[in-house]
């Protein structure tokens, strides 16, 4: 019986391998003659700093939006979160912690001229961008007093604050999203988890897929 042409282990007439035309010892990877095999390296990508700003204004967002906050791990004995979304409270704490209100306590008692300069000259500037944001939720076909989903939170949030803070930013930073990250994770007071953190990273994610 004659074996296949193409048999992967060649045979001679008796039916016995072939030492000299069988390849023992695996042929070593080439890079540089294959652009396949070579290592990616995402930062060095033109969307990087896109994708990262996503990742930590969804980080913002889910810690706002839970009870615990969802960028603090949880304490012992408890073992989910409840979500409420990010709301008219949820709003006031950001604004507090952050001191984006000109007249909030943080600046108030604190008196810090590190802390960057305000959004807001008060509280009701304050109020009254959020009535706008419930105005855009009416207009989208949603009750005004709904909390924002991720989306959302982006774009009626996130994108107009980092706007009002480009011209405060540090030199470098043209990102309205990019500015309001950096602004947000600069405040000590929201206590966020920095990427790559435990045990917050390995909790991430389940119970987002509770309220999906």
């Amino acid at each position: 019986m004659t074996a296949p042409v193409d048999e992967p282990i060649p045979l001679d007439d008796d039916g016995y391998a072939v030492d000299s035309a069988m390849m023992k010892d695996p042929r070593p990877d080439r890079p540089d003659k294959c652009p396949a095999l070579c290592q990616l390296d995402f930062e060095r990508h033109d969307a990087f700093s896109y994708v990262t700003s996503q990742l930590q204004a969804y980080r913002i967002w889910r810690h706002f939006s839970f009870n615990p906050p969802g960028g603090l791990p949880l304490k012992e004995g408890q073992t989910t979160r409840r979500y409420h979304g990010f709301g008219r409270p949820q709003f006031r704490q950001l604004c507090e912690a952050t001191g984006l209100i000109f007249s909030s306590t943080r600046r108030l008692q604190d008196r810090d001229p590190e802390i960057s300069p305000p959004c807001w000259p008060d509280r009701t500037s304050a109020e009254l961008f959020w009535s706008r944001c419930s105005a855009e939720q009416i207009r989208c076909g949603a009750e005004s007093s709904a909390p924002l989903d991720f989306p959302r939170f982006v774009r009626q949030v996130a994108l107009p604050i980092g706007d009002a803070l480009l011209s405060s930013e540090p030199e470098g930073i043209t990102d309205p999203l990019e500015a309001f990250v950096a602004r947000i994770f600069d405040s000590p007071q929201v206590g966020l988890c920095a990427r790559g953190s435990q045990p917050c990273d390995d909790e991430e994610g389940e119970e987002d897929s509770a309220f999906s």
